[in-house]
């Protein structure tokens, strides 16, 4: 009586999955951070963005060895310069006589380079809290609230617009190094700014905007559903809307 050793083939992998180059043979997990930052070195637009976010920083750092003037010293009666004088460049042919201001005059009478390179630091705030905000508006705003919002649409763009624009209330205050409100009547900046006042205002325009929005895309929605229908059927939709809608494969796996 012969015996017979019973072996157990390999599972199949399935079509179309392929693993990590760093993971083994037996596709052992690897680090979440390690395989984040292998996707995002191989995408190219996610690298411009990360070149942007550099230069930002690099500007919010250097911005005292770069700027060559103070953001908020006012240069009337300093230079012989005016409100809202456009750029002079002297490698761009403007005389060297004239005092040099990459980006022009602001309505201030302060140089606009230096206030861009100082305006650096705030735009890295309004975007890291907008960033947070709309992260959470994507995994926590969109549960509660219980949307059928597959783009996150609202959540990123939405939550991240509301928290910019309040945000911009703030930071426009002189005090913080923004430009103020101009007062086109005295065809100057005001000298009273309320931050709270500011923020007030913005909150008003985000609400006006909301409720504008919302009535028009209502009505844009009953609209779509009296004639052509808002939803396609449950089995369009489990089969998939690039089969029965586009009539082509999104993925062949």
């Amino acid at each position: 009586m012969t015996s017979e050793t019973a072996t157990t083939a390999p599972a199949a992998r399935p079509t179309g999955v392929r693993l990590l180059p760093s993971e083994g043979v037996e596709g052992k997990p690897v680090s979440l951070w390690r395989t984040a930052w292998r996707r995002l070195f191989q995408r190219r637009s996610a690298m411009v963005g990360m070149a942007i976010l550099a230069l930002l920083i690099g500007c919010a750092i250097f911005a005292p060895l770069i700027a060559p003037y103070d953001p908020d010293e006012v240069l009337l009666g300093h230079e012989e310069v005016r409100p809202r004088d456009p750029p002079c460049i002297h490698l761009l042919g403007c005389p060297a006589d004239q005092p040099q201001h990459w980006m022009g005059i602001d309505s201030n009478v302060r140089d606009e380079f230096s206030r861009v390179l100082y305006g650096a630091r705030y735009s890295l705030v309004i975007g890291f809290v907008s960033g947070v905000a709309g992260f959470w508006g994507v995994n926590g705003l969109k549960k509660l609230l219980g949307a059928d919002d597959s783009l996150d649409v609202f959540g990123v763009h939405g939550v991240c617009g509301i928290v910019g624009a309040l945000l911009t209330g703030v930071f426009a205050a002189p005090s913080l190094g923004g430009s103020g409100i101009y007062d086109y009547v005295a065809n100057a900046v005001s000298p009273e700014y309320s931050i709270w006042g500011q923020v007030v205002t913005q909150a008003t325009g985000v609400l006006t905007t909301v409720i504008w929005s919302g009535v028009v895309a209502l009505i844009a929605y009953k609209l779509v559903d009296l004639t052509i229908g808002l939803r396609v059927p449950e089995d369009a939709e489990r089969e998939g809307l690039d089969t029965t809608s586009h009539g082509e494969a999104a993925y062949r796996m």
